[in-house]
Parts: C-alpha cells; sequence; structure tokens
C-alpha cells in the first residue's frame, strides 16, 4: 500500500476493501477484539471462526506477517489477501 493510497483512506477521500483492512491489521499487529472493531466500522463482516478463510486469519492475527497469512490460506485453497 503505498502512502498516498493511505492518506487517502485516513483523510476519508477512499473506502479500503475488506481485504486491504485486514493486511493494515495483520501488518500493524492488531489484536482480534482491534480487527473486529475496524472492520464493522469499516462497513465489513466481522471475521467469522465457521469461514475457513476467517479462521485463517483469525489464527493469524498478531502472530504472522501478510506473506505467512497469504502462504496459509494458499495451502487452503483460499484466496489470498491482497
Amino acid at each position: 500500500m503505498n502512502e498516498i493510497y493511505a492518506y487517502q483512506i485516513i483523510s476519508g477521500a477512499r473506502r479500503p476493501s475488506r481485504d486491504k483492512l485486514l493486511c493494515l491489521c495483520i501488518a500493524m499487529r492488531a489484536t482480534l477484539e482491534e480487527t473486529q472493531d475496524l472492520l464493522i466500522h469499516g462497513g465489513f463482516a466481522p471475521l467469522y471462526v465457521c469461514s475457513q478463510c476467517d479462521n485463517i486469519i483469525i489464527f493469524a492475527i498478531s502472530e504472522e506477517t501478510i506473506l505467512q497469512v497469504n502462504s496459509n490460506l494458499y495451502d487452503h485453497g483460499e484466496a489470498l489477501l491482497e
């Protein structure tokens, strides 16, 4: 994510996708609670434990990098975070 896009998100000029918010949370090492709050405030559904993709992300929050998360998603046949 480049600096201009990040500024546009902060200023409210752009609305990030759910994947972008998840990438930000992982990069910031946000807690699960912080991640859920950010998703809800961003207008998205919170992570859901019954979803395989979301379950992988829940497990990875605060523990892994985006590359590790994408590797786990790939190993389970899920779409990668972009």
